[in-house]
């Protein structure tokens, strides 16, 4: 597939932008923390955003334990 989402593993989709600016946003460690403790559980995360929130996600899948980044898609 385009983004090679496993098709067997449960995911959970976040979107970390904010339309009106960083006063709006949820800190990217938030994030992070709700992404590995979803992959703990078994579950992959799919960040999704539009191409402003690309360096977001980027960073919120740097904070993530390596362990877990093959489970960890940015798809902004």
């Amino acid at each position: 597939n385009k983004f090679n989402l496993d098709q067997k593993r449960p995911a959970v989709g976040l979107c970390p932008g904010a339309e009106f600016g960083p006063a709006k946003k949820w800190p990217e460690t938030h994030y992070a923390e709700v992404a590995t403790q979803m992959c703990k559980a078994g579950h992959q995360v799919w960040l999704f955003g539009s191409q402003k929130d690309l360096e977001t996600c980027n960073n919120i899948r740097a904070l993530v334990p390596t362990q877990f980044h093959e489970h960890i898609h940015v798809l902004a």
